[in-house]
């Protein structure tokens, strides 16, 4: 599901992307891929706020010793680093 979910957002097809990644969070909750994309998705739209809880998310299932996971730690803590939130 995540591949199918990854391709329709290279795709340009956000919505249904994240329909699917959200099926993906559903199927795997303890997996960091579909928190990892969906927070790149939302993040991408312009929707930093919605995505923090995802890119935390994806931070705290991730896996250091797995490839994948490895380059969404970098990534998730560069966008968790940078993000601020407004009082």
């Amino acid at each position: 599901m995540k591949n199918l979910g990854w391709a329709r957002w290279k795709q340009g097809r956000d919505s249904e992307a994240l329909n699917i990644l959200e099926t993906a969070k559903e199927l795997n909750p303890q997996r960091a891929t579909a928190y990892c994309l969906i927070a790149q998705v939302k993040d991408e739209r312009g929707d930093r706020l919605g995505a923090l809880p995802f890119w935390k998310s994806c931070l705290n299932l991730a896996q250091p010793e797995s490839p994948d996971d490895d380059s969404w730690i970098g990534l998730a803590q560069k966008r968790l680093s940078t993000t601020q939130i407004s009082p």
